[in-house]
């Protein structure tokens, strides 16, 4: 189940998929992830709503980002993800 919209979002989602490729559909990392401490974890299609995480403020936000992207250049690691 869930809201009532969800099926007809789906079905639009699938069908851009289709229509254009999967490379406009990029998942962009946003953290860390979270820790399922559940014995059987989680069943598969489970949508995880709640948000978790940390929430910065705008200017603390782009000093993080500023600290990642200068990180990423000293190691040589670059996402391949484009920015925004």
């Amino acid at each position: 189940s869930g809201p009532p919209w969800l099926k007809a979002a789906a079905h639009r989602l699938r069908m851009a998929v289709e229509t254009l490729g999967t490379d406009l559909f990029r998942i962009h990392p946003k953290g860390h992830g979270s820790v399922v401490i559940l014995k059987d974890g989680l069943k598969a299609n489970t949508l995880v709503t709640h948000y978790r995480g940390e929430i910065y403020p705008p200017w603390r936000w782009g000093e993080k980002l500023d600290a990642i992207e200068k990180t990423q250049e000293r190691i040589g690691l670059r996402p391949n993800l484009p920015d925004f």
